[in-house]
């Protein structure tokens, strides 16, 4: 009797810890399919307003002085949310890509505003007053304190101050009324935040890296075309970093900790990383699409690697602009400058000024060359137009001219480039005339108030850009000089000049 009051225990038992694991086990389906709603409405959320190419996002902190005056990092509401602004209709507001208020319907926030100057009353905007839950049950920690720190004042030169990192908002009811469940979220904007692990090509490979010199010679050269270095020894708590930059086998920020200590020493629990999520990142990416006009943006440098046969030959030069499959240019491709901010949409390269070069001191003959401009429009019954395709062109090619073994230049194997001006100009073109049009005139520039004529003359279309130092300070140095009793005025003038490119400038004729 005792050993099957035994079994039966042990039975109940059994299945009350089968029935338990069971439930446990279901919850825990229930919840994934909740995350996995969750995320699939987020997804649709983000689809549907930044989707298309005419979008922008920021954070609701750019709002700030507008519609939270008085604010600090400590009083801010909801800084961190992420708002898309669309560029085609500037009197929209702004959608904020959060799930909404608890006690709104769902999917209320994911209504969309076309057509609207303002918000619907079930929206919920971050700026909000009257609905501001901070604690509770129905809150649901998004960002927690492991990846963020709450905000704090700017006390310069310890911190710059942040907002608060950490995410909180309520969950949503889900509208079927057979199923018991909720969602929440939040989308952040990696692409606002400063990219942290940034290369910096300009310097050598690190120890123990081995890197061909065809392929350092592109790294100087493509460092020449590309911004500054990043700097990121001036964010507190970088200080150590080396000027090549973070490893690059650390791919999120949480991996900071795991850098080498004599450059990068964390705290523990960590501190740094934490503070600087709001504000830095290691995974944002971005696409080259044009959030003004529309469209994915040319890649201009392509074109410019053209040979002079061929960019002479394609839309940028005298060749026609691009066709369709009739032969009729492309008239909804490109959208064309207006000054007025409107839109354009004109066929591409239909539009060309004629450069006129004097080949006589070159032992050649005169002649003009068609060049399309960046822009042409008709304004005040005058037609304006941007610089040529060609002098940008140049500006691009500018790191073929450079040269890295120069005699000239007493730095060893550093970047020197020829000093020139911008070509042609009136010196070049031998207009002896006077006139006060931008390019056209013999010693300065001055006004751009005249037309495209000088003295019955085209004035000169500058196809090369100028790269020149500057006269920084001119003096005069006044002296006596004693010649057998009897006195001499001597005067000395001396001209500095200052080299504003990051380059040696090479000023000697040729």
């Amino acid at each position: 009797m005792a050993m099957m009051v035994m079994v039966v225990i042990v039975l109940a038992a059994f299945l009350s810890v089968e029935s338990k694991l069971a439930k446990a086990a279901q919850y825990r389906t229930q919840s994934k399919l909740h995350a996995l709603v969750s995320l699939r409405l987020a997804l649709a959320h983000l689809q549907q307003e930044a989707g298309p190419d005419r979008r922008m996002t920021a954070q609701a902190n750019l709002g700030a002085n507008s519609n939270q005056p008085g604010w600090n990092w400590q009083t801010i509401r909801n800084p961190l949310w992420t708002g898309v602004w669309r560029s085609d209709r500037p009197t929209q507001p702004p959608a904020w890509l959060v799930s909404g208020r608890h006690d709104r319907p769902a999917n209320s926030q994911s209504v969309n505003l076309f057509g609207k100057t303002d918000y619907e009353a079930d929206h919920w905007v971050p700026f909000q007053t009257d609905y501001a839950p901070k604690a509770g049950p129905m809150m649901i920690t998004l960002v927690g304190d492991a990846t963020a720190l709450p905000a704090e004042l700017m006390n310069w030169p310890t911190t710059p101050g942040r907002p608060d990192g950490r995410i909180y908002l309520p969950k949503v009811p889900l509208p079927d009324a057979n199923v018991a469940g909720s969602y929440c979220y939040w989308i952040g904007d990696e692409g606002v935040k400063a990219k942290l692990n940034l290369t910096d090509t300009r310097l050598t490979p690190p120890a123990g890296t081995t890197v061909s010199a065809d392929q350092q010679t592109y790294n100087q050269v493509m460092a020449l075309r590309g911004t500054g270095r990043t700097g990121i020894e001036i964010l507190k708590g970088f200080e150590n970093i080396p000027l090549g930059g973070i490893d690059s086998r650390a791919t999120k920020l949480s991996d900071l900790n795991l850098l080498d200590p004599g450059a990068f020493t964390e705290t523990t629990p960590p501190t740094i990383a934490r503070k600087a999520w709001p504000s830095l990142t290691m995974v944002s990416r971005g696409l080259n699409t044009d959030s003004q006009w529309g469209g994915l943006k040319i890649d201009l440098s392509i074109a410019f690697e053209k040979t002079d046969a061929e960019f002479k030959a394609s839309e940028f030069g005298e060749g026609p602009p691009p066709k369709d499959s009739a032969g009729n240019p492309l008239s909804g491709v490109t959208y064309t400058f207006n000054p007025k901010g409107t839109i354009n949409r004109a066929a591409y390269g239909d539009a060309k000024v004629d450069v006129k070069y004097d080949g006589t001191p070159f032992g050649g003959t005169n002649g003009s060359h068609l060049i399309s401009p960046l822009y042409s429009y008709t304004f005040n019954n005058t037609t304006v137009r941007g610089p040529t395709w060609e002098a940008l062109r140049n500006y691009h090619r500018l790191y073929k001219e450079v040269a890295w073994n120069d005699s000239t230049n007493p730095i060893a194997s550093s970047p020197t480039l020829r000093a020139r001006t911008h070509f042609p100009n009136t010196i070049s073109l031998k207009n002896f005339y006077g006139g006060t049009a931008h390019y056209g005139h013999m010693y300065n520039r001055m006004d751009t108030s005249e037309d495209v004529y000088v003295s019955n003359n085209q004035r000169p279309q500058p196809t090369k850009v100028g790269a020149t130092p500057y006269v920084a300070r001119e003096m005069l140095v006044w002296g006596l000089q004693n010649n057998g009793g009897t006195l001499r005025l001597t005067l000395s003038p001396i001209t500095v000049l200052h080299n504003p490119y990051n380059v040696a400038m090479r000023l000697k004729r040729e």
